[in-house]
């Protein structure tokens, strides 16, 4: 198997030196500590990764994460979303599927090359509502962060379901306390009534839990 991916390896590298406008600087089997000396050495702007191995995730982020300013495309993936948006959270800037062919191949590396992102409608739409999701997410921490202790424990009363003078009976504190510390709380959400606040800051974070 190892000598098989290695003709493989050496085949494409050879391949791709012989297109006009491209020069392979570096090619390395792995993401080991050597490997990405080897690749941030050499200073590519593009890095060709195969992502046909079992921790082939790993393997693109650590060329991503190790080699400045390259742009990491993955080879070989099939094109679900799923696993088009895993690559691109770990940093993938493009991709080319199992059936891609070598005119394929470098028509993605030079799109690449000028930060181009072309992708599947529907791979679109699946990377649109991750963002979504990870905006919202981010949001909610964000605006849990500025809540109080104590706001936060009179938002999960509110969304018990208890009233602001039953809210004040648990806490053993004033109404007024209670009503100023709602009070803070739509301010800090953005949002008008109790009941959106409880729905907003669960809908964003997943959770009430302190």
């Amino acid at each position: 198997m190892c000598a098989q991916i290695r003709v493989y390896r050496e085949g494409l590298t050879l391949l791709l030196a012989g297109v006009d406008g491209i020069e392979v600087v570096a090619a390395v089997s792995d993401a080991s500590t050597a490997a990405i000396s080897t690749l941030r050495a050499a200073r590519p702007t593009i890095a060709l990764v195969d992502a046909t191995g079992d921790e082939a995730e790993l393997l693109l982020r650590r060329v991503a994460e190790g080699v400045p300013r390259v742009a990491v495309v993955a080879l070989a993936i099939p094109e679900v979303a799923s696993v088009v948006v895993a690559c691109a959270e770990v940093g993938v800037a493009a991709y080319v599927t199992r059936e891609s062919s070598l005119v394929e191949v470098v028509e993605t590396l030079q799109r690449a090359a000028r930060g181009e992102v072309v992708i599947a409608p529907h791979i679109g739409h699946a990377l649109m509502e991750r963002v979504h999701t990870l905006a919202s997410s981010r949001a909610g921490e964000q605006a849990r962060a500025r809540l109080t202790r104590r706001e936060r424990e009179v938002i999960e009363l509110i969304d018990s379901g208890l009233s602001n003078k039953q809210i004040a009976l648990h806490l053993s504190i004033e109404l007024a306390t209670v009503k100023n510390h709602v009070h803070n709380i739509l301010r800090k959400l953005g949002v008008d009534r109790r009941a959106e606040a409880a729905a907003t800051l669960r809908r964003e974070t997943g959770r009430l839990g302190i």
